[in-house]
């Protein structure tokens, strides 16, 4: 595995969705959000259909001077050098032909929307994504946002399907989930996954729930008891 960090910024997503309409590559988004609003976010871009396609390209006009291997390091760390800046970090694996960009967002400074409302004897968390993280800090570039759609038409989306290409989101939530709209939710309740190309086809934000419940609660609902104790012995 290598690395690459660099201060010259190039929106990773847009590069991605290029690709991926060509159908070239696919892309895995994966956000571990925590309960104080923060998230560690991080994009993965599979580039082993693109090199697929490359390899047969070369094989069919002959192309034995061109080194597959080599071309492949170039390309992925040629993302890798174009993504970067000083708080995002970037690596490429030549064996799964992968280039990973991660970024920590702090809690009052992020792409999402996300509250938290304390009762009693839990919490609830939720946690709206509409449009995806850029990995730049570039203000003009402008990123698709899921309730605009895809494009102009569904007739891409529907495409790239057939082609076999995946454009996913997974989500960590803290607690245990008990909705999300249109995602899969896992068996122990704490991660979802979404298809984020039936997301913008249908024109609609994620949207998350979870709940917690724990050692929180405890001290106010021993002082409560505390005090219905004491008022019944005075009585």
């Amino acid at each position: 595995m290598n690395k690459s960090n660099n201060k010259f910024v190039l929106p990773i997503l847009l590069v991605g969705i290029v690709l991926l309409s060509m159908g070239c590559i696919s892309i895995e988004y994966k956000q571990v959000q925590h309960p104080d609003g923060s998230a560690s976010v991080s994009e993965t871009i599979d580039f082993t259909k693109y090199f697929e396609t490359m390899s047969n390209y070369m094989n069919s006009n002959m192309s034995n001077h061109v080194n597959l291997e080599q071309e492949k390091e170039k390309t992925l760390k040629g993302v890798c050098e174009n993504v970067t800046n000083e708080d995002i970090d970037c690596t490429y694996n030549l064996n799964d032909n992968t280039v990973t960009v991660h970024k920590n967002y702090p809690k009052n400074d992020h792409f999402y929307d996300f509250n938290v409302k304390k009762e009693l004897t839990k919490k609830t968390y939720t946690l709206i994504i509409d449009q995806l993280p850029a990995f730049v800090k570039d203000n003009k570039v402008k990123v698709q946002k899921l309730s605009e759609g895809y494009g102009n038409s569904s007739t891409n989306i529907e495409y790239m399907k057939t082609m076999g290409l995946k454009m996913e989101y997974t989500i960590e939530m803290p607690g245990k989930i008990t909705y999300a709209n249109g995602g899969e939710i896992s068996k122990d309740k704490k991660s979802v996954k979404y298809d984020l190309l039936t997301m913008f086809d249908e024109k609609k934000p994620i949207e998350v729930k979870s709940e917690e419940t724990g050692l929180f609660c405890l001290p106010s609902t021993a002082l409560l008891l505390g005090i219905l104790g004491f008022a019944l012995f005075k009585l």
